[in-house]
């Protein structure tokens, strides 16, 4: 959306709204309600419904609406790296208790709209995508925003499964083999020299280590061969 007046002057909107009581405040904020809502995205209430509630709260409810207004507003100038001057606390202290110096609401529209300003010219000289609805023909443009560039994530290597031992009924080897030389897993059964049986690690100068499952012992020995920073591949081979 490319927003046109973006020169408007809030002192001379405001010596406007006191000649015609108030009536001229109902277009010009209408009209700036939508579009506060075209780049802030949340949806407002009608200003006419807020000025008829003025009657009613001697209009407390206009100025709270022009003052979340000015909020969205600076939000917006945030999200853009722009630095304006203007808030819903300055807006509020300016109209509410600069009323009682006559300087306060010429200088609380004149920050509001000099925010406006700042901001809709700032989204103007973005680029824009239209998008036509197909089915009321209707074109709307909206400001293509920079996206900030992500870290790169490194890239976790998943672990490979090993491959199956194949077991025999009498004694099986399964060697775990790299470039260097890696741990070695044996299943002890039935031997006369090994008292114990099952799954047993040996490392270069270490003790033997029993297992009870072929799934530890591979773990242990992949773990000890990671101490020399090699990769390990598991060769299952039956001995009669």
């Amino acid at each position: 959306m490319k927003y046109r007046n973006t020169k408007r002057n809030g002192a001379l909107l405001t010596l406007l709204s006191l000649v015609t009581l108030t009536i001229s405040s109902v277009f010009v904020y209408s009209r700036v309600g939508k579009e506060i809502e075209a780049f802030s995205k949340k949806k407002s209430m009608n200003y006419f419904l807020c000025w008829l509630l003025g009657f009613i709260t001697l209009g407390i409810a206009p100025l709270l609406w022009q003052a979340r207004r000015m909020d969205e507003i600076k939000a917006e100038a945030d999200s853009l790296s722009i630095n304006i001057n203007g808030s819903f606390e300055k807006l509020f202290n300016w109209k509410f208790f600069g009323f009682f110096i006559l300087i306060g609401p010429f200088l609380a529209n004149h920050y509001f709209f000099a925010s406006l300003n700042r901001v809709e010219m700032e989204i103007n000289k973005m680029p824009s995508v239209e998008v036509e609805d197909g089915a009321t023909g209707v074109v709307t443009s909206s400001p293509i925003l920079k996206e900030e560039p992500k870290p790169l994530e490194e890239e976790k290597e998943e672990p490979k499964e090993a491959a199956p031992a194949v077991a025999s009924t009498s004694r099986t080897v399964t060697r775990v083999t790299s470039f260097h030389r890696p741990p070695r897993i044996f299943y002890e059964a039935g031997s006369q020299k090994v008292e114990s049986k099952g799954w047993t690690v040996r490392v270069k100068g270490e003790s033997p280590v029993t297992f009870s499952s072929q799934q530890q012992a591979i773990a242990y020995a992949k773990k000890a061969a990671e101490k020399d920073g090699v990769n390990v591949r598991v060769k299952a081979k039956s001995k009669a």
